[in-house]
């Protein structure tokens, strides 16, 4: 145990004073928190520099992931900058691994366009699985689930696999909702918030 005065002041970094201000009790952690300010302050400046702001960057799900066109064919991009190689498969081509490669630009992304069927539908048909194979540097291979699904579920209790199925979300006709939309709150409302989760 440490022996000295501990009735200096600490200096609390600009950045964190307001929040201190307002929580007496965070005054011992102002270090840790002013890196972590720190470390959201550079995504900030990322963000606007690269992705034209973080609003944009929210809106990411509109391009990343797999999207209908109006001829019924099949967009799918991924941010996979450690893959060397990538490939899209599911039920739509019997899990075969190699039948539908994607490009990687030189920003890490993945690309493919799979193209509708000969009747005119789309190729992956709706609530289909699917998943994305990639390879990474070292050679070694992993399916992973695409991150941009908009719905995942259960496999059946017989199957004995416990991890979810990626589904592929194409319903003819889309809800419609009942309800107005709500009013937007004038303040800032966080529901929840997992630390380490997303980026």
């Amino acid at each position: 145990m440490s022996t000295e005065n501990n009735s200096q002041s600490v200096v609390i970094p600009p950045s964190v004073k307001g929040l201190v201000d307002i929580d007496p009790w965070l005054e011992p952690h102002v270090e840790e928190l002013a890196y972590r300010r720190k470390l959201a302050d550079d995504w900030i400046v990322k963000l606007n520099d690269t992705e034209g702001g973080i609003l944009k960057f929210a809106d990411s799900y509109k391009t990343l992931g797999l999207h209908v066109q109006k001829d019924n064919s099949i967009t799918y991009k991924e941010y996979a900058p450690n893959a060397v190689h990538a490939t899209l498969f599911g039920d739509f081509n019997n899990w075969q691994h190699d039948t539908h490669p994607m490009k990687k630009d030189e920003f890490g992304f993945f690309h493919i366009v799979v193209p509708p069927n000969a009747d005119g539908s789309p190729a992956i048909p709706h609530n289909s699985r699917v998943k994305i194979f990639l390879t990474l540097p070292d050679g070694s291979r992993i399916a992973r689930l695409p991150p941009y699904i908009q719905r995942a579920t259960a496999p059946p209790k017989e199957s004995g696999d416990s991890n979810y199925e990626a589904r592929f979300w194409n319903p003819e006709s889309t809800y419609k909702f009942q309800n107005a939309r709500p009013k937007l709150p004038n303040s800032l409302k966080i529901y929840e918030a997992h630390v380490g989760f997303g980026l």
